[in-house]
């Protein structure tokens, strides 16, 4: 049974988490407006609109996969891109510990390219289903072929010592 959404707002969650509260400020974030595609900077509001969906993130994974349904609940890159341009420096290490299709990564890496930055990071994840070798890193592998960035990727596989 197929329930239609027409008056309903599905809102995905994102939890950014930082060592020192105190010692910790965001930068402002570029979010798209209406008014002739202008971008405003803003500091980050509870809710943010206008940086894609789940729907346009499967749009971005159907560009390397040829399906939109390798991920449920994919990010858009736009989304995590302004989110560690906020939160980052250029020099800075990003930790995703739910890297799910890969977008940090993807994200970090663009913004690289972009404000020549030497940002670094680590995605993890528990492997369920193999997403790690067969979604996470496939799709960072296609993306850096494909965007010609200078991505060191290396894959590690944790054995568990539960028997």
């Amino acid at each position: 049974m197929q329930t239609e959404l027409t008056s309903h707002l599905i809102h995905e969650y994102i939890i950014v988490c930082f060592k020192n509260k105190s010692s910790t400020s965001l930068n402002k974030i570029s979010i798209p407006t209406d008014d002739e595609g202008k971008e405003n900077l803003k500091f980050i509001p509870s809710i943010l609109t206008g940086l894609g969906t789940t729907s346009s993130a499967k749009d971005e994974l159907c560009e390397i996969f040829g399906s939109r349904d390798v991920f449920q609940t994919p990010k858009p890159r736009k989304l995590i891109k302004e989110l560690v341009r906020s939160a980052s420096t250029k020099k800075s290490l990003i930790l995703d510990f739910f890297a799910g299709s890969g977008t940090t990564g993807v994200a970090v890496s663009e913004l690289n390219a972009e404000d020549g930055g030497k940002r670094k990071y680590i995605l993890v994840n528990n492997n369920e289903n193999n997403i790690c070798r067969n979604i996470t890193f496939e799709r960072l592998k296609k993306t850096k072929e494909k965007e010609n960035f200078p991505l060191g990727l290396r894959y590690y596989k944790l054995e568990s010592d539960n028997k």
